[in-house]
């Protein structure tokens, strides 16, 4: 099944707060949703939940070089859908310049990877190279500090800005029909601060499709944790890459126990796992 853009749904509030939801919009079971937040002032926890209950998945907080904006990614493959689907942010403290906008496409079962990128007082901004390894999309989040009137995504992408405050967020997209090394990115008529977050999944068929993500752990200081994933094999053998934070661990396996006694300073401590297959 070929990949397809569906919808958008967002919101953004200036003053204080402690979330942020998106309007009620409609998803469909099976589909590829990527929510993007951005907030201002000290950084702070995210956690998303919806409506329809789905397990969102993090990716990598990128701060600006100014340490006053935040932005970071979510995604879930294969979602559970609803009709009227409100999407939220809960942040760890209360924080100004809330954001929030969620992206579905169909057609997606696989992520590939991530990268990043910040320019200060700058036109543009690109991420790094994300090598996509097949056929799928490309999805951006874009947070600007608020001076642009006018900005646009880089050639190839098609730019939905978010309809509560066009001057400071937006995400872009491009369906690619193969393998590419793509370095998205956005510039404006004058010079703004920006952060830019990358994604790239792939379509079904192209990859390994995830039947349960890992779960969330509660335990006693002192104890390990495991974690599993179940997935089912597009063609070849199913390999795993565990990661804590971002940083490899674990062996090839779908499960992941952690290697030492985990205390409080792990608490909110993110454990993912990267599954491919011979495709």
């Amino acid at each position: 099944m070929a990949a397809a853009y569906v919808n958008n749904g967002d919101g953004f509030n200036t003053a204080s707060g402690g979330s942020i939801a998106t309007a009620a919009t409609s998803h469909t079971t099976g589909n590829l949703l990527v929510c993007c937040v951005r907030h201002e002032g000290a950084t702070t926890t995210i956690s998303i939940s919806d409506t329809a209950g789905n397990t969102w998945t993090p990716l990598t907080k990128v701060t600006h070089p100014g340490g006053d904006m935040h932005l970071q990614l979510f995604y879930v493959l294969n979602c559970t859908g609803n009709a009227s689907n409100v999407v939220t942010a809960t942040f760890g403290a209360n924080r100004t310049f809330r954001g929030i906008q969620v992206q579905q496409f169909s057609g997606l079962n696989t992520y590939d990877e991530e990268d990043s990128g910040t320019t200060t007082a700058g036109t543009s901004v690109t991420a790094g190279t994300v090598n996509i390894d097949g056929a799928g999309v490309v999805v951006n989040g874009i947070a600007l500090y608020g001076g642009l009137l006018t900005w646009s995504a880089s050639t190839g992408y098609t730019l939905v800005q978010n309809s509560a405050d066009t001057q400071r967020m937006g995400m872009s997209y491009e369906l690619e029909t193969g393998s590419s090394a793509e370095s998205p990115g956005a510039s404006g008529s004058s010079n703004d601060d920006w952060i830019i977050v990358s994604s790239a999944f792939l379509e079904a068929g192209a990859g390994p499709t995830i039947d349960t993500q890992p779960a969330s752990q509660t335990c006693y200081e002192g104890q390990t944790a495991t974690f599993t994933i179940s997935a089912t094999t597009s063609g070849g053998t199913l390999s795993y890459q565990w990661k804590d934070d971002g940083s490899n661990v674990g062996t090839n396996s779908n499960s992941y126990t952690t290697a030492a006694a985990v205390y409080s300073t792990d608490n909110g401590a993110q454990i993912t796992c990267a599954v491919t297959d011979d495709n």
